[in-house]
C-alpha cells in the first residue's frame, strides 16, 4: 500500500506519518521542510498536488495540513486559500486521479458551544452549528467531501479529531485552552525546580480554569494511532466518524498530576473557558479496535520523560 500525507511535518501530521510508515509506504507532504518531510507541497498550487500525487499514485491520501484557529480568524484570505482551495484542489486531484481514499483531517470546531453541546453527546448525524470561522470552514470541507462523494465516486471519510494535546502543544501556534499541557509543564518545571532545591517547587500552580471545566482529550500520539484504520481498512461502513477521546475536568486532570508528580494545583472559580466537544463516538468504536489511552497515562509518560 501507498500513502501520501499531506500536512506530514505538522503537529498531528508528523506522529501520522511515523506510525504509517511501520505498515505502508509513506511520502510525507508539506509545505515546509523538516524532520521527515520528504516532499515540499503548497495546497493552494494545484500543479504542485497534481505532479505528486501522479507521481507517486497512492491508494490513499491523508490529509492534515490546515491553517489552525487563530490564524484563520486573523487572515481569512489566506485561510480561503489554504483551508477551501488547498482542500479542493486535493479532493479534486484524487478524484481526476481515480486513488482510492481520502482521509481527511477535521475537527470537533463542525460544532459550536452551546448548552447542548454541554449536555449530551453529538454523534455524526447532529446538525453541525460552528461558532467559529475555522468551524465553518471544516463544515464547508466536509459538505465538499459528500459532493464528490455524491457525484465523482470519490471516497472522502472526514474524520472529526478533538483535543489532541501533548508533546509541549503550544497556545500562542494553536490558539484556544490548553489544560494538559499546562498541567505538564508546571509538573516538569518542578521537578527540574526539586532536583535544584529551589524553594519555588513548593508553591502551588494557580490554573486559570475552574476545577469543573471540562475538555475532550485524546493524546496527539492517540490521535494519530487513531487514523490507522481508517487508513488500512479496505472496506469502510461510514464517511464520517468521530474520533474516539476521554472528557476530562480540569479537577481530574489536577489531581493525576498531584499523584504522578506531586504537583498541587489551585483553580479560578469561576475561571476562563474551555472548549468541550462531548460527542458520540460509537460509530468509531463498533467498526475498529483502537482505543486510546487515558490521560493519566500520557501525564505519567510525558513528566517523566
Amino acid at each position: 500500500m501507498k500513502v501520501v500525507v499531506v500536512g506530514g511535518g505538522g503537529y498531528l501530521g508528523r506522529p501520522l506519518a511515523r506510525l504509517l510508515r511501520e505498515h505502508a509506504d509513506t511520502v510525507s507532504a508539506s509545505h515546509h521542510r523538516g524532520e521527515d518531510v520528504d516532499e515540499q507541497i503548497d495546497l493552494r498550487r494545484p500543479e504542485e498536488i497534481y505532479r505528486l500525487l501522479g507521481r507517486v499514485r497512492p491508494d490513499v491520501v491523508v490529509l492534515t495540513a490546515y491553517l489552525l484557529e487563530r490564524a484563520t480568524a486573523a487572515d481569512p484570505m489566506r485561510a480561503v486559500e489554504t483551508n477551501i482551495l488547498g482542500v479542493t484542489n486535493v479532493f479534486q486531484a484524487t478524484a481526476d486521479l481515480g486513488l482510492r481514499r481520502v482521509v481527511f483531517a477535521s475537527s470537533g470546531a463542525v460544532h459550536g458551544s452551546t448548552e447542548d453541546f454541554q449536555a449530551r453527546a453529538f454523534d455524526e448525524l447532529t446538525s453541525c452549528r460552528p461558532a467559529t470561522l475555522y468551524g465553518k470552514m471544516k463544515v464547508f470541507n466536509e459538505s465538499i467531501a459528500e459532493h464528490y462523494n455524491a457525484h465523482f465516486g470519490a471516497e472522502i471519510v472526514s474524520y472529526r479529531i478533538s483535543g489532541p494535546y501533548g508533546r509541549g502543544k503550544s497556545y500562542e501556534r494553536f490558539g484556544g485552552e490548553i489544560p494538559y499541557d499546562t498541567v505538564v509543564a508546571a509538573a516538569r518545571t518542578k521537578a527540574r525546580a526539586e532536583a535544584r532545591d529551589q524553594a519555588r517547587a513548593k508553591a502551588p500552580v494557580v490554573l486559570p480554569w475552574s476545577a469543573d471545566a471540562r475538555f475532550r482529550f485524546i493524546h496527539v500520539d492517540d490521535a494519530a494511532a487513531s487514523f490507522l484504520p481508517l487508513v488500512l481498512t479496505d472496506r469502510l461502513k461510514h464517511r464520517v466518524y468521530n474520533a474516539p477521546g476521554f472528557t476530562v475536568s480540569v479537577r481530574q486532570l489536577a489531581e493525576a498530576a498531584k499523584s504522578i508528580g506531586n504537583l498541587d494545583c489551585e483553580f479560578t472559580e469561576p475561571g476562563r473557558p474551555v472548549k468541550l466537544v462531548r460527542w458520540d463516538s460509537a460509530r468509531y468504536e463498533e467498526e475498529f479496535d483502537f482505543r486510546p489511552s487515558p490521560v493519566a497515562n500520557w501525564m505519567r509518560q510525558e513528566i517523566n520523560a
